[in-house]
């Protein structure tokens, strides 16, 4: 998996306060086709929070969890970022 490539993708979904369905849908996917299991808690205005798992009895894994937060957006993608510069 390209991480770079994966962070931009999620970046490029414009997931501002009140439009982060998109974003979420996106990454519960994501997750998915990873084998994580994804569950949905509801917030308000088809929101959700997501919360990813690794099946607990698969010893080929290390087990985890990852939890996403939605924030207003830190990167402005029509700059270049400033370590570039």
């Amino acid at each position: 998996m390209n991480l770079v490539a994966f962070a931009r993708e999620l970046i490029d979904i414009d997931s501002t306060t009140g439009r982060e369905q998109a974003a979420g849908a996106w990454l519960a996917q994501q997750l998915r086709n990873l084998d994580y299991q994804v569950g949905e808690q509801p917030v308000a205005n088809g929101r959700c929070n997501l919360v990813a798992t690794l099946d607990p009895l698969r010893r080929d894994r290390p087990r985890e969890r990852h939890e996403i937060a939605s924030w207003e957006p830190l990167i402005q993608r029509d700059r270049e970022p400033a370590w570039r510069r």
